[in-house]
C-alpha cells in the first residue's frame, strides 16, 4: 500500500499506476493540441509505444525476461510492414497511423528502450523517440535545424519534457511544455 497524508484514505500500487498513465495521457493530449490535425494520431501511437515500453523495468533476479519483451516489440515492429500482427491494439493503431516507412525507426525504439534496461543510458532513449516522430512525418530530422527542434518534432519533446516532471502540478508540466514548444528547446 502507499502511504498518504493522515485523512486520505490509502490507495493500492493499481490507484497509484493507473493515475499516473492517466496523468501522462492528459500530458500527451495537451502536447499534441499543438502539433497539425493530422498529424497527432501517429505522434500519439508513438508516445503509446514510448510509455509501453518505458513500462519494461529491470528485474534482478531475472535480468533476461525485460530484454526478451523489448526484444519482442523490436522484432515485430521491425517486421511489421511484411508481417502484419493483429490483436495487441497497440499494434494495430500503429499499423493504422504510422508510416511503414517509420517502422523501422520504432525498432530502434525498442532497442533504445533494451540500451537503458541493459544500464547503458536512458539519454538516447529521447533521442530515438524524437526521430521516430520524425520519421513518421515524413523524414523530419530531430537536428535538422542546430540547436532548436523542428517545429513538427515540438509537441513530443514537450510531452518528453512533461515525463521528467511527473512530481511537479500539472499547470507545472503544462508550463514546461509550452516553453519547450515555443522555444524549441530539448527536453
Amino acid at each position: 500500500m502507499v502511504k498518504e497524508p493522515p485523512g486520505v484514505p490509502e490507495r493500492g500500487a493499481e490507484d497509484v499506476a493507473a493515475r499516473w498513465t492517466e496523468e501522462r495521457r492528459r500530458d500527451d493530449r495537451f502536447a499534441l493540441a499543438f502539433a497539425a490535425e493530422a498529424d497527432r494520431p501517429a505522434l500519439q501511437a508513438i508516445l503509446d509505444l514510448h510509455r509501453r515500453l518505458s513500462a519494461v523495468s529491470p528485474h534482478p533476479e531475472e535480468p533476461h525476461i525485460p530484454l526478451i519483451r523489448l526484444a519482442w516489440w523490436r522484432d515485430t515492429l521491425a517486421s511489421l510492414e511484411n508481417e502484419p500482427r493483429p490483436g495487441e491494439p497497440l499494434i494495430e493503431a500503429i499499423s493504422a497511423h504510422v508510416p511503414a516507412a517509420a517502422f523501422p525507426a520504432l525498432a530502434a525504439l525498442a532497442d533504445a528502450h533494451m540500451d537503458r534496461v541493459e544500464g547503458e543510458g536512458g539519454a538516447s532513449v529521447n533521442e530515438a523517440v524524437l526521430a521516430a516522430a520524425g520519421a513518421a512525418l515524413g523524414g523530419v530530422a530531430p537536428r535538422a535545424s542546430g540547436r532548436r527542434l523542428p517545429a513538427q518534432l515540438r509537441p513530443v519533446a514537450a510531452a518528453l519534457r512533461a515525463e521528467t516532471l511527473a512530481h511537479r502540478s500539472p499547470t507545472r508540466r503544462q508550463l514546461a511544455m509550452i516553453g519547450v514548444i515555443w522555444t524549441g528547446r530539448r527536453p
